[in-house]
């Protein structure tokens, strides 16, 4: 049986996301079998800078430059249109800090004997006030439910090619996991540990699919990027595809294939900085919601209980890309709710779609959604 409702409007708030953090190798996630499907990123908010020193002026120098690089994250743009009010708020960006800390950092290798450890700032900005500021911008908004991205890339020097592994600290290890923190993506390296031994760098080289999609089932990834690079006189090249496997159902673990990539850098790490760039300018403009709030008719199938209707709006209240949630009439069988949101209804449609306890169809412009958590 339903609950009662005291009205056919019942608006429900979002409430913090819990963080669901996996294990981080070297700086990449290199994820668990038991991981989920799409990724809550909770270092989304997070900013670390140098800084001169603790006075108030450095301090509120530094937090600045946070808060900048906070929403070029948050926004999915590589350059952020600096507005009216994001120019407001970087001139007092203690309005938006949560928390903040300072820490200090050991000298880069190689570094004379009496260099000084470089003193730095942590700085954790308040979510709600930076989608805010956002929305009063007209810019677009990215959620913290980002798809998590496998990269296997088979790197040819010479004579010998390898796979990159997680547990590596090279230039290609280090300018993925950088490129990553700053875009705001959850990105892995295969652990190419017993489980992976039947993965070489020549299946890797030769984009052997069915392979390669085999043993990326462990990594729960959303989306597979294969690459190769291979030196050059003077600098690298380097060719990526991608697969996306998110919302495949048994027996099909590819949805559809992605975006092709070619590079030419001076370093490995401006190699993976520049896949990295690639890859989250293509993601936000399919994820990132703006524009002005719709509202669209879904019905919603799976929440018959008591339990299940509470879990299933409470969900939907945290998701980001939704503004509300306004319940409209419930039978046995169905519930039919508003979503008022940003997002247009195939933007919606994948937006729900990349969460591992929704699963969402369109027909014309009917929304219908299944609940797969909590009954």
């Amino acid at each position: 049986m339903w609950p009662s409702l005291r009205s056919t409007r019942s608006a429900f708030r979002r409430r913090p996301r819990a963080a669901f953090v996996r294990r981080f190798v070297g700086g990449l996630c290199a994820a668990a079998a038991a991981g989920g499907a799409a990724e809550v990123v909770p270092w989304l908010y997070d900013a670390e800078v140098p800084v001169a020193s603790q006075t108030q002026a450095d301090r509120q120098r530094a937090t600045s430059v946070a808060l900048a690089r906070v929403l070029a994250r948050v926004t999915g743009l590589t350059r952020v249109p600096f507005t009216e009010p994001l120019t407001a708020a970087l001139a007092a960006p203690e309005h938006y800090t949560l928390r903040y800390s300072f820490h200090t950092v050991p000298p880069p290798a190689g570094a004379p004997l009496d260099a000084a450890a470089g003193l730095r700032l942590r700085v954790r900005f308040q979510a709600a006030a930076v989608r805010g500021l956002l929305r009063e911008a007209e810019l677009p908004v990215w959620g913290a439910d980002r798809p998590a991205v496998l990269v296997w890339l088979a790197v040819r020097d010479g004579h010998r090619t390898a796979v990159v592994a997680a547990d590596e600290t090279d230039g290609w290890a280090q300018g993925l996991a950088a490129a990553a923190r700053r875009r705001g993506l959850v990105l892995m390296l295969p652990l190419m540990d017993m489980m992976d031994a039947n993965i070489s760098a020549p299946i890797v080289w030769g984009r052997f699919w069915e392979r390669l999609e085999s043993a990326s089932t462990r990594y729960r990834a959303d989306i597979l990027v294969v690459g190769r690079a291979e030196p050059q006189r003077d600098s690298w090249t380097a060719e990526w595809s991608t697969r996306e496997r998110r919302g495949a159902p048994a027996g099909e673990p590819r949805r559809r294939d992605g975006e092709r990539f070619s590079h030419r850098g001076a370093s490995p790490e401006a190699l993976g900085e520049r896949l990295v760039d690639d890859l989250a300018d293509a993601l936000a403009a399919r994820f990132a919601v703006r524009g002005d709030q719709r509202v669209f008719a879904v019905t919603v199938r799976g929440a018959q209980t008591v339990r299940g209707y509470a879990s299933l709006l409470e969900h939907l209240g945290e998701q980001e890309h939704i503004d509300r949630v306004d319940v409209v009439a419930a039978t046995p069988e169905t519930l039919t709710i508003r979503l008022h949101t940003r997002s247009g209804l195939g933007q919606l449609r994948d937006l729900l779609g990349q969460d591992d306890q929704l699963a969402a169809t369109a027909n014309g412009a009917d929304l219908e959604i299944e609940w797969l958590g909590p009954k």
